[in-house]
């Protein structure tokens, strides 16, 4: 069949400040239907009133084949100059 198909799916996340400036988050979506969890994602960030730090690594698994690619990545930005960022999903395992 082409086209979307349904999804039954369930995606929690949080975040929590540990220090003034730094904080931890994490999500996760868990596939109803197939009993797996699809993707996870954990990441710490720092931000200040002129600078801040983005790094996060997640992973995202095929329903049916439980294939894994990882991910990753990385944001930094200046307020008054801009932002400058980076993604890799280049690692692959199963």
């Amino acid at each position: 069949m082409y086209g979307p198909e349904d999804r039954h799916e369930v995606t929690v996340g949080g975040t929590a400040r540990m220090l003034e400036y730094w904080s931890v988050f994490a999500s996760g979506t868990y596939d109803l239907q197939f009993g797996v969890l699809t993707s996870d994602a954990v990441g710490f960030s720092y931000s200040d009133e002129c600078f801040s730090y983005t790094m996060t690594y997640g992973e995202i698994r095929n329903s049916t084949t439980l294939e894994v690619t990882q991910t990753v990545g990385f944001n930094i930005s200046f307020r008054t100059i801009g932002d400058f960022g980076s993604n890799s999903s280049t690692f692959a395992s199963q």
